[in-house]
C-alpha cells in the first residue's frame, strides 16, 4: 500500500453532478481519507494512503485531461478520516457531453462534510 499523501489533480468540474460523481468515486476508493473538489481552480485535492498515478487512472473515465499538479507525503496525523463509505469503485461511464444524462442523487449522505465540493 502507498504511504499518505496529498494530492492535487486538475481537471474539468464544469458542472455540480459531475464534482458530485468525481467526489463520491473518489471516496469509494479504499485508502482515500478525504476529497476535497474546487470548483472555482478546476482542482481536486485527494488526502489519503493511495498511489497518486492510481488515482490518475481511475479519473481519466471522467476528463481525459486530467493531469496530476502535485502529490506531497503527508503524516498521518496531518488527517482524519472523512470519506467512512470503503465500497469498491463503480465504473460511471459519461455521455459525449462529458456530464452525465441521468442525473443522479449523490449515494454519499448529505450531512457528511468530509467530502465537500466548494
Amino acid at each position: 500500500m502507498a504511504s499518505y499523501m496529498t494530492c492535487l489533480f486538475q481537471l474539468n468540474t464544469h458542472c455540480w453532478e459531475c464534482n458530485n460523481t468525481i467526489r463520491a468515486a473518489l471516496c469509494r476508493v479504499y485508502g482515500v481519507s478525504s476529497v476535497t473538489v474546487d470548483s472555482m481552480s478546476d482542482t481536486v485535492k485527494v488526502v489519503g494512503k493511495v498511489d497518486p498515478h492510481r488515482l490518475l487512472t481511475l479519473m481519466l473515465p471522467y476528463d481525459t485531461h486530467v493531469r496530476l499538479l502535485w502529490a506531497k507525503p503527508t503524516s498521518y496525523a496531518d488527517d482524519y478520516y472523512h470519506c467512512h463509505t470503503r465500497q469498491p469503485l463503480v465504473p460511471i461511464v459519461p455521455h459525449a457531453g462529458g456530464c452525465y444524462q441521468q442525473h443522479s442523487r449523490c449515494t454519499h449522505d448529505y450531512h457528511h462534510s468530509g467530502c465537500n465540493i466548494m
